[in-house]
């Protein structure tokens, strides 16, 4: 895995906020964000990255659904003995973090099929 390039996973994650949320700051980051980072946890992943600091900063709470972190996709996957979440972290309105998670008893290091669920907590972005 190369350490600076998104995998399938995370370039789909990142593709489902900026269809779901349609919001051009979120977006802007996303597609400028740069991997710092990455730790598996066993039971999750957390993708540190870095966008600008000249970037417009993310409202989080006028997205309609709360504040940091964004709630994002469910996980579905036959390698996931049960579905996994993603939530985005920021801080001053700049993203820093996608932050996956098993809902059972672990994620694997190496993900293969996948699909991406709107989660039942997220209603429809009018």
């Amino acid at each position: 895995m190369d350490d600076n390039s998104f995998t399938d996973l995370e370039s789909a994650i990142v593709n489902w906020y900026i269809s779901f949320y349609q919001d051009k700051a979120l977006t802007e980051q996303l597609r400028g964000a740069h991997i710092v980072k990455r730790k598996w946890t066993e039971v999750g992943w957390y993708v540190d990255l870095h966008v600008p600091e000249t970037a417009v900063p993310v409202v989080a709470n006028e997205l309609g659904y709360g504040k940091w972190p964004i709630e994002g996709p469910q996980i579905r996957s036959s390698s996931l003995p049960q579905d996994a979440g993603v939530i985005l972290w920021g801080k001053q309105g700049l993203v820093n973090c996608i932050e996956m998670f098993a809902y059972g008893s672990g994620f694997p290091a190496e993900l293969g099929q996948f699909e991406l669920i709107k989660p039942a907590s997220l209603k429809n972005r009018p």
